[in-house]
């Protein structure tokens, strides 16, 4: 008898644990809980290109490449300046943070101080800088609450202001947010050099500039800087300070994105 009490004691005490087991897995369930801790977490990622405003064709100086090294701390270290009718004895670098899930909206912004060049950049010429424009790993915990919600980070660079080598200047005239120049969708596909080229357009709002046209039976264009794939250098997270990249971002921007073999460094060219 006693031990039949003792038995019905310890099945009422595993069925009471089973219960309230089953109403906390319930419960998570219900509050869209996940029970692998991980599954909760989001994968940002970060990609860094020139900046190819609408009205690049009409800027005096602009950047035209961006090269980003992980082993630096994911750091845009090199880029590639281009002069269209002056010469050019220093410039200032700024650089841009949005987030292609809310696009243009500028969520941080630097500037570098002035660069002066070891040698004027002449007219029409190109020169490489070699430095750090910006560390990503150093801004990334300002917008850590995008990073958690799986951001797609976009980094631009752009000639803030020039100092000609005849004393005058030129200044980036500041924006609230960011305009990204557009490509006709239809043209990414099938393209060939032959297909590239420069021809004026208009805007939305009716005002000319030169922007980027297609036309299967046009005459053979000027040489481009390179045949643009429609792609930026993109990074993933793979752990602390640990990041892998590839070519796979599609833009509407002219672009061309070249990575070594190992996804280090990675280079966006503007093909304009």
């Amino acid at each position: 008898m006693r031990y039949a009490k003792h038995t019905l004691v310890v099945a009422l005490l595993v069925l009471a644990g089973m219960t309230s087991f089953q109403l906390r897995v319930s419960n998570s369930r219900a509050a869209g809980k996940s029970n692998n801790p991980s599954a909760d977490k989001s994968s940002w990622s970060v990609y860094c290109l020139p900046y190819i405003s609408a009205d690049i064709d009409r800027r005096p100086v602009i950047v035209r490449s961006v090269t980003t090294d992980p082993k630096r701390g994911l750091a845009v270290n090199k880029v590639e300046i281009f002069s269209r009718s002056k010469a050019v004895r220093s410039v200032k670098l700024k650089w841009y943070l949005s987030d292609d899930k809310n696009k243009g909206v500028i969520l941080l912004q630097g500037e570098t101080p002035s660069i002066k060049f070891d040698r004027v950049l002449p007219a029409g010429g190109t020169t490489e800088v070699r430095r750090d424009v910006v560390v990503f790993d150093e801004i990334l915990d300002k917008v850590s609450d995008h990073a958690a919600r799986g951001a797609e980070f976009r980094l631009d660079v752009s000639v803030g202001s020039a100092a000609y080598a005849d004393g005058d200047t030129w200044e980036e005239q500041a924006a609230a947010g960011l305009d990204y120049l557009s490509v006709p969708a239809q043209a990414r596909a099938g393209e060939s050099l032959s297909d590239y080229l420069n021809s004026p357009k208009e805007l939305d709002d009716g005002f000319p500039f030169a922007k980027i046209g297609y036309a299967k039976s046009a005459p053979a264009p000027a040489p481009q800087s390179c045949i643009p794939t429609y792609t930026a250098c993109v990074y993933h997270p793979c752990g602390r300070g640990c990041y892998w990249a590839d070519c796979s971002n599609p833009i509407p921007g002219a672009s061309m994105c070249v990575s070594d073999p190992y996804g280090s460094w990675c280079t966006t060219t503007y093909c304009g």
